[in-house]
């Protein structure tokens, strides 16, 4: 499994890898222990659990990957301090997520973006993405994936009985 998720998403043995999630995870496994092993990437552990974010700007890794709830967690986090930062920061910062997002949706649907969308990243990275990355311990980063257990379904309001 470990060489069918390199073929798709390469790792390059001078790679640094952030491991803070439980071992027992089969993603953590995958990614850590037997990805590391075939490849030969450094693989890096915090130094306390309230540590990580200050270890993952440190490090800076390469790689990452975390379950959604901690995408979503540094997402709303990201939110909170453009809350309370500056009236410019706060503008700068709703400017460039969709210039961001429209950047993105160029990447994924392999097409090339317009010279008006070049320029307008470049000025979001430039005065925006860049310092944000680099807080976040992302300024390395090259690939961040996500995996979860699949929810149970919730039973609809039709297969249930009432009492």
């Amino acid at each position: 499994m470990a060489g069918s998720l390199i073929q798709v998403d390469p790792k390059h043995p001078d790679d640094e890898f952030l491991s803070f999630l439980p071992l027992p995870w089969i993603g953590e496994q995958m990614m850590c222990v037997a990805s590391a092993l075939l490849v030969g990437f450094t693989v890096n552990f915090p130094e306390e659990p309230e540590t990580v974010q200050e270890n993952m700007r440190e490090i800076g890794p390469h790689v990452m990957f975390s379950p959604p709830r901690i995408w979503e967690t540094l997402a709303a986090t990201v939110q909170v301090k453009v809350m309370d930062a500056t009236p410019l920061k706060r503008l700068a910062f709703g400017w460039a997520m969709p210039v961001g997002a429209r950047m993105a949706d160029c990447r994924f649907e392999k097409r090339p973006p317009s010279l008006g969308l070049r320029l307008a990243y470049f000025l979001a990275y430039w005065g925006v993405f860049r310092a944000l990355r680099d807080r976040l311990g992302f300024s390395r980063l090259r690939s961040a994936s996500t995996g979860a257990p699949r929810s149970a379904p919730t039973p609809s309001a039709s297969s249930t009985r009432s009492a």
